[in-house]
């Protein structure tokens, strides 16, 4: 009984290993999560506090915002064309390495407003009301 148990505690840590040095084996069995259809509709909607997941484009690179909080900002573009504000709280996390055109995935809480929404709360959670955040560049996920 004991050399069985140990065989699947053997075979289970061999699993959580492969998942984290082989990104094809995580995404078959983690895919990836794609909200763009929900950032669409929720700003159709006018909704905000929608926690969204998914892959973009950085298009456009703004000043630093420096208000009660400091914030890195930078507009991304969704597959389907649709334009988004990014803000980045520098002040619980750290500044993210962007320029225009990178390719990034994040997860954050998307917000309505006119101009296509915003995203923000893309940092680990510092509360726990609301799912932590984070933005990912090049394979490197920033918290």
């Amino acid at each position: 009984m004991k050399a069985l148990i140990k065989g699947m505690f053997f075979l289970l840590a061999l699993f959580a290993i492969s998942l984290v040095f082989s990104p094809a084996l995580k995404s078959a069995v983690f895919p990836d999560v794609d909200d763009t259809d929900l950032v669409q509709r929720a700003w159709n909607e006018q909704q905000s506090n929608v926690l969204v997941e998914l892959d973009a484009r950085v298009i456009r690179i703004h000043p630093d915002i420096a208000d009660f909080e400091t914030f890195q900002a930078f507009s991304i573009e969704l597959s389907n064309g649709q334009r988004v504000r990014v803000h980045h709280n520098i002040d619980v996390a750290p500044r993210v390495p962007v320029s225009a055109n990178a390719e990034i995935r994040l997860r954050g809480e998307y917000d309505w407003n006119p101009e296509g929404g915003l995203i923000h709360w893309t940092h680990a959670a510092v509360d726990s009301e609301r799912k932590g955040g984070w933005i990912e560049v090049n394979g490197h996920r920033f918290l």
